[in-house]
């Protein structure tokens, strides 16, 4: 038998549906306060019939703005959930403003609707220990995977021999560690070694005899690739290791790392023996450089030239724009959802390219 409220909800998104059919996207539809009035019905039963039609793509709701017709977008994301049929991946990221991550996980979550997945976002603070992680793991229902996005710290042995025996693929997305011996966790990473050689190659060929490298970001072995990588350049154009100015300062970890940048380039540019170029990190090191450079009166690149690894906010509208060695993080991102979908016998190593695009700051 059905139930007069369930007739009444049925009644309330008929009548929302007649309107969004002759509506477009981002038409006001009736308040709830109109529809109350109307179907005679409690504040909870207009709720319930929004909140479907919310779910379903059909509908968006702003607060202290009203109800409107969902956008195109929205709706199309909408019928490809309702495709979802391959399980549920935990997605585990840390909970830090940063351009990297923010990209990384807009494109792991169209990924995962490409490869049927429903993504369930785990944000990682500074105090939520992976014994968390493991819980949310042996609660989720069909569990289909699991992937991390690390901020570089080294996993407990004992948190690795966890996630190997969940019987699931987990992805890590960061360079194995050496002391990492489990054959059934998974790593997909940018190739960091070559990120730091072609920087230091592009410097070298630009004739620049003293070439600097800001460490403004945490040490971790993505950072110790990248000053290898800064080294085998050096070497291959017969330069000595001596000739290349380091700081020796850097952030922790949940840190601003622009300040590092900012302090050590103005400290440092200061000097009659200044480097000529700069190699940092991140893009907020190069933000930071800039601004340093700035308020020492010297131009870029002119008097010194900067890059880095990675995009940032805006970096786009930066002046200069910023020479940079980048990576596809849509490919990344694929790479780490497919092998949760191809769910291998063996454990997978893949290493994103990383390209060299140079701009004005060199």
């Amino acid at each position: 038998m059905i139930s007069g409220r369930t007739m009444v909800n049925d009644r309330i998104k008929k009548y929302l549906f007649r309107i969004i059919e002759k509506a477009n996207a981002g038409d006001k539809l009736p308040s709830v306060r109109e529809m109350q009035k109307r179907f005679n019905c409690s504040h909870a039963t207009i709720d319930k019939a929004l909140n479907e039609l919310d779910r379903d793509g059909h509908i968006e709701r702003l607060a202290g703005r009203g109800i409107f017709v969902a956008t195109r977008e929205k709706r199309i994301l909408a019928e490809k959930k309702a495709e979802i049929q391959n399980g549920n991946v935990i997605y585990a990221y840390p909970d830090y403003i940063s351009y990297e991550f923010s990209i990384i996980t807009q494109q792991a979550e169209a990924a995962s609707v490409r490869a049927g997945f429903n993504l369930v976002n785990m944000k990682m603070k500074i105090d939520t220990t992976y014994e968390y992680l493991l819980e949310r793991t042996r609660s989720t229902r069909d569990l289909a995977g699991v992937i991390i996005l690390s901020n570089g710290s080294p996993f407990e042995s004992k948190v690795l021999d966890e996630l190997a025996r969940l019987g699931k693929p987990v992805v890590i997305i960061n360079p194995k560690e050496e002391n990492e011996a489990s054959e059934t966790l998974h790593y997909v990473y940018p190739d960091h070694f070559r990120s730091g050689y072609l920087l230091a190659e592009h410097m070298l060929d630009l004739g620049h005899k003293a070439i600097a490298y800001i460490h403004n970001e945490p040490t971790t072995l993505m950072s110790r690739l990248r000053y290898k990588g800064i080294k085998a350049a050096l070497q291959d154009k017969g330069r000595k290791l001596g000739s290349l100015l380091r700081s020796k300062e850097t952030t922790r970890q949940w840190e601003d790392s622009t300040k590092v940048a900012y302090e050590w380039t103005k400290n440092h540019l200061s000097d009659e023996n200044r480097p000529s170029a700069i190699i940092y990190d991140s893009m907020n090191g190069c933000v930071a450089g800039i601004r340093a450079i700035n308020d020492l009166g010297l131009k870029i690149p002119e008097d010194v030239a900067i890059a880095c690894e990675g995009q940032g906010f805006y970096d786009e509208y930066l002046c200069p724009r910023i020479t940079a060695a980048l990576y596809d993080y849509r490919a990344l991102a694929t790479r780490a959802v497919n092998i949760i979908r191809d769910n291998p016998a063996r454990a997978r190593s893949e290493v994103i390219p990383v390209n060299l695009q140079v701009n004005e700051s060199t």
